[in-house]
């Protein structure tokens, strides 16, 4: 353990030691590691319960746990991966090949950790896009039904209308498209922003 804490010391890691399982757990809970190294032999519960209870418990479950022991039969590594752990090293260790075991899977943490943050912006934006959305399609209701009752109004009693009614209708039919335009306007402006051409 001293000659490990060394070589991961040396490479920029802060190390912090349990000797048993339940302080483990409470140290996990506690101070959120990126990393836990885990031995399956040990007092009290065994390195499978407590990985198995880190994986239950909503605080630790996306710790990566990765098992180092001298239990080399393919039993114990099936066992290890089945409580959750990401990986299983054999002793005796060789310290390069832990140390890029560690790194891979702390780069592998991060990714997902951004693809979580990522999916959870697209969300937001998927949210706010929808209520704008609704939004538009509400405020562009009115003007097209507007449009819609002048032209078909138009349509069955032109021949009737004086000259005063027809540019009164016409006034409307004008407004009714300048808001129209206006909303359209909008739309186009907040598209830009959104692709960031404007």
């Amino acid at each position: 353990l001293k000659f490990l804490f060394s070589v991961l010391g040396k490479a920029g890691f802060q190390v912090l030691l349990a000797r048993n399982g339940e302080t483990g757990i409470e140290q996990a809970i506690e101070m959120k590691p990126d990393i836990i190294l885990l031995d399956i032999l040990m007092y009290g519960i065994d390195g499978f319960e407590t990985c198995r209870r880190l994986k239950a418990n909503s605080a630790t479950c996306d710790i990566p746990v990765i098992f180092m022991t001298v239990l080399s039969e393919p039993v114990d590594k099936l066992k290890g991966f089945q409580v959750g752990g990401v990986d299983y090293i054999t002793k005796p260790l060789h310290y390069e090949e832990v140390l890029a075991r560690i790194k891979s899977h702390l780069t592998i943490r991060r990714q997902q950790e951004q693809l979580q943050k990522q999916a959870q912006h697209l969300q937001e934006l998927n949210a706010s896009k929808d209520t704008f959305f609704s939004i538009i399609s509400h405020d562009l209701q009115v003007p097209f039904e507007e449009l819609l009752h002048f032209t078909e109004f138009m349509a069955e009693n032109i021949q009737g209308c004086g000259p005063d009614e027809v540019e009164e209708i016409v006034d409307t039919l004008r407004q009714s498209v300048g808001n129209l335009y206006e909303l359209l306007k909008n739309l186009f402006t907040w598209s830009n922003l959104q692709r960031g051409t404007m």
